[in-house]
């Protein structure tokens, strides 16, 4: 996504509503298909040096996998994609039940 630099001061949100006082919005330069389509939901996405990491409640895993980024590390909306990583689940209780259902974020 980038930030069109619109006009007029910053938009914001009154109880719960958008106020549209600029023309400043975000627009979306590409979709990027991920590659974990057994994953139901996602809760949140973290980078590390190359690596996206995508959490899942319904699923009780995360995946782990590279970024297309370009040669010094920056990300080129043009040439960015995430290719096949690995997935890990979270680990079950001792009956084998779910127990990481609730996990909201990630961070490295």
């Amino acid at each position: 996504m980038e930030l069109d630099q619109g006009t007029g001061p910053s938009n914001t949100f009154v109880e719960g509503k958008l106020h549209r006082t600029s023309t400043c919005m975000w627009k979306t330069l590409k979709v990027v298909n991920l590659p974990i389509s057994n994953f139901r939901d996602y809760s949140d996405l973290a980078e590390h040096k190359g690596v996206l990491a995508v959490t899942s409640q319904e699923n009780s895993a995360i995946f782990l996998g590279k970024m297309v980024l370009t040669k010094d590390g920056l990300l080129d909306p043009a040439t960015f994609d995430v290719m096949k990583g690995n997935i890990f689940d979270f680990p079950p209780t001792s009956d084998c039940k779910v127990s990481y259902c609730n996990v909201e974020a990630i961070d490295f």
